[in-house]
């Protein structure tokens, strides 16, 4: 993705490009492997199942087939995808749709207590959309607490820490790195780049010291570095508070 025509736009996620070899298939393939699975499902299944498939590419994206993969139940926000643009749009907005909900209860006097919970499981993304899921997260009303499901990466390691309650599951990890951009234009342009990624690793710097225990010396090293977090590691530098 190209950023002002000049370089490309932060891809902040290892796993992310991983993933997208497996799952990036051409609207050929897709539409042919959705039709076959859609067909098999209604034969054993008379319908049902086979007609959610039917036409749908999620299946040979490996997508969620029955739910989105960004969606909110009451004050449960679940975010499992990448963090993009529009990703990161939707899940602000349930996010302040979940926090304006529980604020009009505790006006009412239904809950005793105002709280968004958000489940998340995500490779990671564009670094900028994350730094703005994170300013979502720290301008609720309402008491967040985030939850780590599987593995959260890159970016998403952002809205993560800012919530004021990190939970987390036994066999979960969280992968943290350096940010990933490229430089083209003219020699004046590529000079401007390298102090807008300097401020852009500055900020990313900030809120992990600010939202976590991490020594500085174990921060810049991991950022180095394309390691997955233990839960234990996790619990152990405050990026998470408890293991569920």
């Amino acid at each position: 993705m190209s950023r002002s025509g000049k370089t490309n736009k932060y891809e902040w996620g290892q796993l992310a490009s991983k993933r997208s070899k497996r799952c990036n298939k051409d609207d050929d393939d897709a539409n042919e492997i959705n039709v076959d699975v859609s067909e098999f499902l209604k034969t054993i299944m008379g319908g049902g199942m086979g007609n959610q498939l039917e036409g749908s590419k999620n299946f040979a994206g490996f997508g969620n087939i029955y739910e989105e993969t960004i969606t909110k139940d009451r004050n449960h926000v679940y975010f499992w995808d990448q963090v993009t643009p529009e990703n990161a749009l939707k899940f602000s907005r349930l996010l302040r749709e979940a926090d304006e909900e529980q604020q009009v209860k505790m006006a009412k006097n239904e809950i005793t207590e105002a709280v968004v919970y958000m489940h998340l499981n995500t490779p990671g993304g564009h670094l900028h959309e994350g730094f703005s899921m994170a300013s979502v997260v720290e301008a609720c009303r309402s008491k967040t607490v985030a939850i780590v499901e599987g593995m959260v990466a890159s970016a998403g390691t952002l809205p993560l820490v800012c919530a004021d309650e990190r939970h987390m599951q036994k066999y979960s990890s969280v992968l943290i790195h350096q940010l990933r951009g490229g430089l083209w234009g003219t020699f004046e342009n590529n000079e401007d780049e390298i102090k807008n990624q300097r401020q852009a690793m500055s900020t990313l710097r900030k809120i992990y010291r600010t939202h976590t225990n991490m020594p500085g010396k174990e921060l810049d090293r991991i950022l180095k570095r394309e390691l997955e977090l233990s839960a234990d590691r996790c619990i152990s530098w405050g990026i998470v508070h408890k293991l569920i």
